[in-house]
C-alpha cells in the first residue's frame, strides 16, 4: 500500500505541479498502510507522507486531493 500512495502523492504532484495535502483511504486500506509502517502511529505517518488521512466509508481507491481548508490548518490558520 505504502508504493500505491507514493505513486498517487507523485501522479498528483505531476499533473498539478504542487503536492496534495490529503489521501482519502478506506479502513482497509488504512490498515494495509500501517502494516507497512508497522513502529509509526497515526500523527507519524501523516508527517511521513506529509498528507493528513481522512478516512472515508466507501472509495474504490484512495485518491489523493488538495483542499485549502487543510493548508490553513496546517499552517496555523483558520
Amino acid at each position: 500500500m505504502l508504493s500505491f500512495i507514493y505513486r498517487l502523492i507523485y501522479s498528483f504532484r505531476a499533473e498539478h505541479g504542487f503536492s496534495p495535502n490529503v489521501i482519502y483511504l478506506t479502513e482497509t486500506h488504512y490498515r494495509a498502510l500501517c502494516e507497512n509502517l508497522p513502529d509509526l502511529g497515526h500523527e507519524q505517518i501523516e508527517r511521513f507522507l506529509e498528507v493528513q488521512i481522512v478516512l472515508v466509508s466507501e472509495t474504490s481507491h484512495p485518491r489523493a486531493a488538495w483542499q485549502e481548508q487543510m493548508h490553513r490548518r496546517a499552517a496555523g490558520g483558520l
